[in-house]
């Protein structure tokens, strides 16, 4: 035997865990690859699943850490220990992130919003008269964006991001005191934010669908419009949602409600 006794070689099993298959590979996963923490329940949840129809499925927590070999000719597949060197900066001394470093993680990344209840819709036009066009008509805004990439537990939350996003745009980068925003995302990875609105008289105009042309467009701009949405991220929850979205006379894009779409997913966490 070249290898020498199983007992001898770093990674297999050898006879004393397993004296009927001394030579299966021992793969070594650290809590921190399959347990995740849930901030807002307090809770961790193993990410180890043995109960799909054709047996336990590797995936990407078992693979951090290691080398892996794709013998796809001969059927195996093969595990080394990975001699990465990370860099330290931003850890604590046991390895951790460190907090207020950048290698907390990820924030949550979301796809443009598109216009769910637009102003003009929620508005009572029927008070406008000839003589009062600049009175001012109070309503509600809905938009919905598509969870992309959920972040990491140490980053920022997909709801928190939006409402700074909302500080930034609509506030000029200074927080009220009180909100007129709600913001919610559900499971399946649709985020709503519900905002007031006003609008006078003399702007109400009804909304049009507007024609796209884009054959002019390269090919960032043509990724930008209205239309199909693409998948969003597979969730914890194991599901992912798209939404679809026409151009409208205001130059927004309009949710088409009816192509709404949630489905069940089987990648990112689910895989």
């Amino acid at each position: 035997d070249i290898l020498g006794s199983p007992e001898n070689v770093v990674g297999l099993v050898g006879s004393i865990l397993d004296p009927n298959s001394p030579n299966d590979i021992l793969l070594e996963i650290p809590p921190t690859h399959y347990m995740e923490y849930s901030p807002s329940k307090d809770v961790y949840t193993p990410r180890f699943y043995f109960t799909e129809s054709r047996g336990g499925v590797i995936g990407a927590n078992s693979l951090q850490g290691h080398d892996v070999l794709f013998d796809w000719e001969n059927g195996r597949i093969g595990f080394a220990e990975s001699d990465c060197k990370l860099s330290n900066e931003g850890l604590d001394g046991e390895g951790l992130a460190s907090e207020g470093s950048d290698a907390r993680g990820g924030d949550c990344i979301l796809q443009s919003p598109v216009v769910t209840t637009s102003c003009l819709e929620t508005v009572d036009y029927s008070v406008c008269k000839p003589d009062n066009e600049d009175q001012m008509l109070r309503g509600t805004e809905t938009r919905t964006m598509v969870v992309e990439y959920p972040g990491t537990t140490f980053g920022v939350g997909c709801e928190e991001v939006i409402k700074r996003s909302i500080v930034e745009t609509y506030l000029g980068g200074e927080e009220e005191e009180e909100s007129t925003a709600t913001v919610s995302c559900s499971g399946s990875g649709l985020c709503m934010v519900t905002q007031q609105c006003q609008i006078s008289c003399r702007d109400f105009k009804v909304l049009e669908p507007l024609a796209q042309d884009v054959s002019d467009a390269n090919e960032e701009s043509r990724n930008n419009d209205c239309g199909e949405g693409v998948w969003g991220t597979c969730l914890i929850s194991c599901s992912q949602a798209k939404t679809s979205s026409i151009l409208m006379s205001d130059g927004s894009c309009h949710e088409v409600l009816s192509d709404r779409q949630e489905r069940s997913c089987h990648t990112e966490y689910c895989g």
